[in-house]
């Protein structure tokens, strides 16, 4: 059928296609309006699609080196704009916006800058009713930036102001998004005033940088929040409605991070999340000294988090904070639960009862000494207390952990990653031990005790003896290499030993140290191993893990 002849409705879902991109691009908007001059029929369909986003960026002359003198910009006050504003006005389309994206840049004084916009914005409609969903963007110059450590350059009159003018201007957002430098101290502030404005009626906010929030912010109507903890408000947030929340994404969280901003009521031991979806949190990387004053998190043990309807949990704690484990009350069944921590993490994962989950992932990022001979079976018990989970990953950064073939049972994984050293010996005997693992890879592979038989494939493929293949599911395998002391032709031995024993496998990535084309090998033998003509080698001196 002719794209002419297409029903409105499928065309319309076309171009709705078309029109979609998930981060905003001016310049991608702009290839667009080809879509308004095919035809009266294309362009009545598409101009609400293509006229539903403005953009206005605003950058000092001075500063900003992006603007060439070939792109479409207008000159306010001393400093440039990219934006689209006009043509909203000559197709008299302003009605038709609903998402808008302002970016102050690389400016001497970002508030400044809203300022001009949101009068550059008023000079075309006093109120944009229509739109829903603002990406704000403020990045003050790097002088400016550094100079904030020793001094508090914010005016809370003038944020005052610039917020109430951005409310009255745009005064139906939904969804909002903020964005900039996290050493802008003073971005904080104004972000947390203008959501304050908002946030009655707020169904997301999302922002990349620490906000200050006040304390009489509810957020009722959230159901979508991802946020950076404010570490000048002693990792506060204001009071958060539990009721609504669907997808909750908390970063630079503290150890004794407190609760007490999510309680709606005055029971003191137990918070639930009715509706919580998707729980992503973040534990900061080092242990900063926090008021534990209040309601607390772990609360000696009394306090209980509810996740009733809970399906995807990531949790990433490199120091091994896990005390939101300990206090959590997880559904019976879970599309995913993937934890970063380390060996304290996998301790207290063993003693729990962990959902039946779709997917599970276990990735062991540091140690602590006095339990770090026991991760290898705490992660064996784990496995074992979640028979039903279809796909499970184990990750191991820690290259201090020694891989003993002997102790692990990790016959349910579909994945591992290994950064301790491995050797050809103990890698085949981990092999063995993986029946059902997809994609395997060994961070630290070293080139030693290669077993005898493997030299066998230096000779011509006439006179070689087939050698056994292993019993394995593996399609992926990647090892990384540590060059110092082993010679090329070993390297090489390795990985044309394990390619031929590994029937199933379908990409060979190595990290090195040599150009190496593996044609030659694969034309060789290939009629004693066909499984090599579907391996894909990509042998290279760059990392590829």
């Amino acid at each position: 059928m002719h794209i002419h002849k297409l029903p409105d409705d499928v065309l319309h879902g076309i171009l709705q296609h078309s029109c979609y991109f998930q981060y905003p691009d001016f310049y991608k908007w702009k290839r667009l309006l080809l879509l308004l001059s095919i035809c009266k029929r294309w362009r009545h369909l598409a101009i609400p699609l293509v006229y539903n986003r403005v953009y206005l960026s605003y950058y000092d002359q001075s500063e900003d080196t992006s603007i060439v003198d070939d792109e479409p910009v207008e000159t306010i006050k001393g400093a440039k704009t990219k934006t689209n504003l006009d043509l909203f006005v000559i197709n008299n389309c302003a009605s038709l916006a609903r998402y808008a994206d302002i970016r102050i840049l690389f400016t001497s004084n970002a508030f400044k800058g809203l300022n001009q916009t949101i009068e550059r914005m008023k000079s075309v409609l006093k109120t944009w009713s229509g739109i829903k969903t603002l990406s704000l963007t403020l990045v003050n110059d790097v002088y400016f930036v550094e100079h904030q450590v020793t001094a508090e350059l914010y005016d809370a009159a003038q944020i005052n102001q610039l917020t109430k003018e951005l409310y009255n201007l745009i005064p139906g957002i939904l969804n909002l998004r903020l964005k900039g430098s996290r050493l802008d101290r003073t971005n904080k502030h104004l972000y947390g005033k203008l959501a304050g404005y908002y946030n009655n009626q707020l169904k997301q906010l999302s922002s990349r940088h620490a906000i200050g929030l006040s304390d009489n912010i509810y957020f009722a109507q959230i159901s979508k929040l991802d946020i950076l903890l404010n570490s000048e408000n002693g990792y506060k947030l204001s009071q958060m409605c539990t009721t609504s929340l669907v997808h909750l994404n908390i970063r630079g969280v503290p150890v004794n991070y407190r609760w007490a901003s999510f309680k709606t009521n005055n029971d003191v031991e137990q918070i639930v999340f009715p509706h919580l979806k998707t729980f992503n949190i973040s534990y900061l990387s080092s242990t900063p000294s926090v008021d534990r004053t209040g309601t607390e998190l772990y609360n000696n043990g009394r306090l209980k988090i509810h996740f009733p309807v809970l399906t995807k949990l990531h949790l990433w704690s490199p120091l091994g904070h896990c005390e939101l484990l300990a206090s959590a009350i997880f559904p019976e069944k879970m599309d995913t639960f993937d934890v970063l921590g380390s060996s304290k993490t996998m301790q207290v994962l063993s003693n729990m009862r962990i959902p039946q989950v779709k997917k599970l992932y276990l990735n062991v990022a540091s140690t602590t000494s006095n339990i770090r001979h026991a991760t290898l079976q705490l992660i064996n018990k784990i496995l074992e207390n979640s028979p039903g989970s279809k796909k499970n990953k184990l990750i191991i950064h820690e290259d201090s952990i020694q891989i003993d073939p002997a102790v692990i049972e990790w016959s349910q994984l579909t994945l591992l990653h290994i950064g301790a050293q491995i050797n050809m010996d103990i890698a085949l005997k981990v092999i063995a031990k993986l029946p059902n693992v997809d994609e395997l890879t060994f961070y630290n592979f070293v080139a030693e005790n290669i077993p005898e038989e493997a030299f066998a494939l230096k000779n011509t493929s006439g006179c070689h003896n087939k050698l056994e293949a292993l019993n394995s599911s593996i399609t992926k395998l990647m090892l990384g290499h540590n060059e110092l002391g082993h010679s090329k032709d070993a390297v090489i031995t390795v990985i044309k030993y394990l390619s031929v024993r590994l029937e199933s496998l379908s990409l060979f990535g190595a990290q090195v140290a040599f150009d190496t084309d593996m044609s030659e090998f694969v034309n060789d033998y290939s009629h004693i191993y066909p499984n090599l003509t579907n391996v894909t080698f990509r042998l290279l001196t760059a990392k590829v893990l």
